[in-house]
């Protein structure tokens, strides 16, 4: 067999085949003269994979390979030993619908190569972009683990001097036309040669990549007949654990003929919503002829944007849309109406379902809201659950996800209304419950089951795995969760702190809605999806132009919000449209665009001035529990990006005493002394 640096370049690509990579070569055999034998095998790599390779891609790789070649001459001839590194062009990243032009891969340090033929200047953008591909890397590239990324910005028009860009997670250097091998060699100088047996560029290529997924992505992905364990490697540490322990009571319920009750319990962004998917997925519902489990949920957006994503991801598969969303409305339901179901129009009917996943359990109606609903009904949401699982013809499971602080809605019974529930059935269910619901921790906000000792004929299982100790919603959801806490709190220096662990998060602040809107637009790339978010209360918005009352809203479709493409104008890339936390809870973007309200503004004192818009005037929120729930939406809202938000506070007006700029003015200082930077300049 020949030594690799004989094969050709055709050659090397054939024998590549299974590579992330469409093309990758050793420095050392990049060769100019086939530099359109390469151009070829990238044209091939790309109608390989579907993609239509236009004239003006075809003539930017002739100008990138040139160039590229020039600028690894340059480098090999100051370090011999940069002939040992390898080359990889588009590098696809598993999952994310993105490709890196150029990665570059020495013993120790990967650099990350966004290539911007023809451009002169460097743009936000594009900085951002080279970035993002390096911390997608760093995140979720098991081989890159302990290596050190460098992110590199190569304008190939430019003639501007090499700057070195701190952004949010990784500095990201910005060179021109003739830069790229200054950088490289600086840093060659930092290296070592290739050594010892670690040096294994093909083992680095083939290694496990393991996005962190959304929920909409994850849903997708486990009812197209996938398992948790495939989703990625946070997931399968947290959840993993999770739905073996529910799986194994629910298995336990059938062997013993014995109702079970689950209570999973997790941190913030835990992925409690797809602890409860994959259950029912695991245990029965998303195979064929096995319908006894579902999902469900008293959020009626999730529940339709979870419903559109599995038929939108199962239609090809099943055969017809219609059929898609008849099964997808099979699988997750709302539970409001399947209460209503078998506690008004079927009051003695055994239901269909045996394994049921309640999503924000604590957040099931008490008796008074559910009797404003249904006359007829005298008990809470959970009392009259217990009841109608009861009747299932098989061991009934009813796996119950809590969560905490999040309350946003009057007349919810809360975690305690179980555990009265269980009292009056203290022989008929096993409770399998995470120790936070026995305890009381910040997970619950320190609700308990049972706020007394519990009968002793209730039998309690306490059960570590029903908790999930790791936040998966992003790599830096955890740190989100704490700043928005302290913020909300008014707590500036706990909240700058919470920022200095927020690596890679992107977080700026701005008095201009068109200046957040472009931040949006920059972020936005390849399948990441910028929106615009704002509190139901807000209502002051529409001097802005940017309307949020509910008529309005509901017209709108949801999963066109969610789901569409960007150059879709129901998108919400498309930034005309700003959802309501009572739109959004449970689900998320990769990027926000928080529209700050009048309705929750800085004091001259530092507390919270907390108001309700009634008629033409503001009037105070007074009572404990409304002035709860708002803090509580703006949690909601300020928890709900992935990568990165911006949050703007409009200027108001002193002309108009709904929008007083003195309160708008202090919230903004506040917001700064927490941490925000202005990002107008």
């Amino acid at each position: 067999m020949r030594e690799q640096g004989e094969q050709s370049v055709l050659e090397r690509a054939t024998e590549s085949v299974g590579s992330r990579a469409w093309f990758d070569q050793r420095v050392g055999d990049f060769n100019v003269d086939e530099s359109l034998r390469t151009l070829g095998a990238l044209a091939e790599g790309s109608a390989g994979r579907g993609f239509d390779t236009a004239s003006l891609q075809v003539d930017a790789w002739k100008v990138q390979l040139t160039q590229l070649h020039a600028a690894l001459q340059s480098l090999t001839s100051r370090h011999a030993d940069a002939s040992e590194w390898h080359l990889f062009l588009e590098y696809e990243i598993p999952r994310r619908q993105k490709r890196i032009d150029v990665v570059l891969l020495s013993p120790g340090v990967v650099f990350v190569i966004e290539c911007k033929v023809g451009t002169p200047t460097v743009e936000r953008a594009a900085l951002w972009q080279a970035e993002d591909y390096a911390l997608d890397l760093r995140d979720f590239h098991e081989r890159c683990a302990g290596m050190r990324i460098v992110p590199i910005l190569w304008a190939t028009g430019g003639a501007f001097p090499t700057t070195l860009h701190e952004g949010t997670g990784l500095p990201t250097y910005a060179v021109g036309r003739l830069g790229l091998a200054d950088v490289l060699a600086a840093e060659a100088s930092n290296r070592s040669a290739p050594s010892d047996d670690s040096w294994d560029p093909a083992g680095w290529d083939h290694a496990a990549y393991q996005p962190t997924p959304s929920i909409i992505q994850a849903t997708k992905h486990l009812f197209a007949r996938h398992t948790v364990a495939n989703l990625s490697h946070h997931y399968a540490d947290n959840l993993d654990a999770t739905v073996r322990a529910v799986v194994d009571a629910a298995t336990a319920a059938e062997r013993d003929g014995r109702r079970t009750i689950c209570f999973v319990t997790g941190v913030p962004g835990a992925g409690k919503t797809l602890a409860g998917l994959a259950a029912i997925n695991a245990i029965g519902g998303a195979r064929e002829g096995d319908t006894r489990g579902a999902y469900m949920s008293g959020n009626g957006p999730l529940v339709e944007v979870l419903r559109a994503a599995i038929a939108e991801d199962s239609a090809d598969r099943i055969g017809t849309k219609r059929e898609a969303m008849r099964r997808a409305a099979t699988l997750v339901q709302n539970v409001h109406e399947f209460i209503e179901e078998y506690g008004v129009k079927k009051p003695s009917a055994p239901p269909h379902e045996s394994i049921v996943a309640f999503d924000e359990a604590q957040r099931a109606w008490d008796a008074r809201k559910l009797g404003q609903r249904h006359k007829l009904l005298k008990r809470s949401e959970p009392a009259l659950m217990l009841d109608i699982m009861e009747r299932s013809q098989r061991p009934a499971v009813l796996i119950c996800l809590v969560g905490g602080g999040q309350e946003i809605h009057s007349g919810e019974a809360g975690l305690e209304e179980w555990g009265r529930a269980l009292r009056a059935h203290p022989d008929r269910w096993r409770v399998v419950a995470s120790p936070d619901v026995l305890s009381g921790a910040d997970s619950t906000a320190h609700h308990r089951l049972f706020t007394e000792q519990p009968p002793d004929a209730i039998e309690i299982v306490p059960t570590a795995g029903m908790h999930l100790n790791v936040s998966v919603r992003s790599p830096r959801a955890q740190q989100v969760a704490e700043w928005v806490n302290a913020v909300l709190s008014l707590d500036a220096s706990r909240a700058r702190r919470a920022l200095e662990s927020m690596d890679g998060f992107r977080l700026g602040l701005t008095r201009s809605l068109a200046t957040a809107k472009q931040w949006l637009q920059d972020a936005g790339r390849d399948e990441l999806r910028p929106g615009l978010v704002t509190s139901s209360g807000n209502l002051r918005l529409r001097a802005y132009g940017i309307e949020i009352a509910p008529e309005f809203l509901h017209a709108c479709s949801l999963p066109h919000w969610f789901l569409a493409p960007a150059s879709d104008i129901r998108s919400s890339a498309a930034l005309e449209l700003a959802m309501t936390e009572f739109k959004v809870q449970g689900l998320e973007l990769d990027f926000i665009g928080m529209c700050w309200g009048d309705d929750l503004t800085v004091t001259k004192s530092n507390t919270w001035k907390m108001q309700r818009f009634r008629g033409t005037k503001w009037v105070n929120v007074k009572r404990d529990v409304d002035q709860r729930y708002l803090l509580n939406k703006y949690r909601v809202l300020l928890t709900r990006a992935r990568e990165g938000m911006v949050i703007w506070v409009p200027p108001g007006n002193a002309q108009d005493r709904t929008r007083d700029p003195a309160r708008l003015d202090r919230t903004a200082e506040f917001l700064e002394a927490a941490g925000v930077s202005f990002i107008d300049s």
